[in-house]
């Protein structure tokens, strides 16, 4: 009889405990993907997303790419729907608070009287990777790596990307003693190159 291993509870799956410890043990450490560089093709750009219950938006300026919480200072409304959208500011639908696409303040109707030095939208850390805007939420998270590993057989093996921000095809660099026949079980053979060692009396699996 096969032995069988325990698995997630059907409540685990609805329960807001284990969503709640989910994003404070995993979300809100680790990097997390807002949208793709190329969606934030010109200036003025922008990619609006909920992450982990946190509004924010990412947005391209005259040359650089900035991450910003998607929420006014005023009174908490967010700026702007999820999804794409462009536009030379970000502009409050609540009091028509607007802001550059640096974050800093532009204009702010109805304010008379409040003390308004240096608000602005709050910046998330960003980076981008293989071609993805990524975040930070906690700021503290390691640099992301420029490799993925995967465990081939006894080894880890680095599977990189192209090096142009393209998340295809992507190249295993492996000496491989054998005939490369393990790697198939995680790569498919049209999407890796490889290397065969000198030590090896069999060729290696095409790429």
């Amino acid at each position: 009889m096969t032995d069988l291993t325990a698995s997630l509870a059907p409540s685990d799956y609805v329960s807001d405990d284990v969503y709640r410890r989910e994003v404070a043990d995993i979300f809100e450490r680790h990097w997390l993907p807002v949208c793709r560089v190329d969606q934030l093709d010109m200036p003025g750009a922008r990619y609006a997303v909920d992450l982990a219950g946190r509004p924010l938006v990412a947005v391209r300026g005259d040359a650089s790419i900035r991450v910003f919480a998607n929420v006014c200072p005023h009174r908490g409304s967010t700026i702007v729907e999820p999804g794409p959208g462009r536009g030379s500011a970000l502009v409050c639908p609540y009091h028509r608070w607007s802001f550059r696409l640096d974050g800093s303040l532009v204009g702010a109707p109805l304010a008379e009287g409040l003390d308004l030095d240096g608000v602005c939208l709050p910046e998330v850390r960003h980076t981008v990777w293989e071609g993805f805007v990524l975040v930070d939420l906690s700021g503290e998270a390691d640099e992301p790596h420029d490799a993925r590993r995967v465990v081939v057989g006894d080894r880890t093996v680095a599977v990189v990307g192209d090096g142009h921000g393209r998340a295809s095809p992507f190249r295993v660099d492996l000496e491989l003693e054998g005939d490369g026949r393990e790697l198939d079980r995680v790569l498919p053979p049209r999407r890796r190159t490889v290397r065969r060692s000198s030590r090896s009396s069999r060729p290696a699996t095409p790429g």
